[in-house]
């Protein structure tokens, strides 16, 4: 008879999509990964961990996947992603109404591609 093992993964369907959870090696020792389904042109991805590479600390580590509500996850993920997201548009506008306001200034500034001139330099 075969020796029971342990589940590594788990995969539901949730209002956002399919939430992935794996528990995995790493080199400090076993990791909880939970991956969402892709959002708006990223897959959210959160570790936790490591736990202590020994059983209990890989025994930790499952339970840890077990007990996880994703929904709940799902939807924490979501809220990080979304404010993610957010705060990296506002940044890009906020650099671009920089360049705009340093080309205002600078007007002999050029943009385009920088090519290194004959001689390699």
């Amino acid at each position: 008879m075969s020796e029971k093992t342990e589940p590594f993964a788990r995969l539901e369907d949730t209002k956002y999509g399919q939430m992935l959870i794996t528990v995995q090696s790493s080199p400090e020792g076993p990791t909880v990964e939970y991956r969402l389904a892709e959002r708006m042109n990223c897959e959210p991805r959160v570790r936790r961990g490591p736990w202590p590479d020994t059983e209990e600390g890989w025994a930790q580590a499952r339970e840890t996947m077990r007990v996880t509500d994703i929904p709940i996850a799902a939807e924490e993920m979501v809220r990080m992603t979304d404010q993610a997201i957010a705060q990296a548009s506002e940044d890009q506008s906020s650099q671009a109404k920089d360049w705009s306001q340093l080309q205002k200034a600078s007007p002999d500034i050029k943009t385009g591609v920088i090519e290194p001139d004959e001689t390699g330099d």
